[in-house]
């Protein structure tokens, strides 16, 4: 089961994680994860995964919850076991987006 990160720190930007499972080839399952998913009409967080061995980036799509965490990928490529990290942009995490809205109305 992913441990959920933002329910510990909700203004984390980057972390390192564990591939679990790969799922259809490009959805998978990490040991860990900030991004939120899609849920009561919250969007889900998107960013980047970096694979540590060879600095491969991959785009993180969407994020849906489905018994577990799953994280969707643009490409194929990432494997059980690649050690990976993750990172926002754009509209980032969750808090990035709730600050920017919050700014924005004050």
């Amino acid at each position: 089961m992913t441990e959920a990160l933002y329910l510990k720190d909700h203004y984390l930007k980057e972390f390192e994680a564990i591939v679990i499972e790969v799922l259809e080839e490009n959805k998978i399952i990490l040991n860990q994860s900030a991004f939120y998913f899609t849920s009561g009409g919250q969007l889900n967080d998107t960013g980047k995964i970096i694979r540590l061995s060879d600095n491969q980036e991959f785009q993180v799509t969407n994020v849906i919850k489905q018994n577990n965490i799953l994280h969707e990928v643009e490409k194929e490529g990432l494997k059980k076991g690649d050690k990976i990290i993750m990172a926002a942009f754009g509209g980032g995490f969750t808090w990035g987006s709730i600050y920017l809205k919050w700014a924005y109305n004050s």
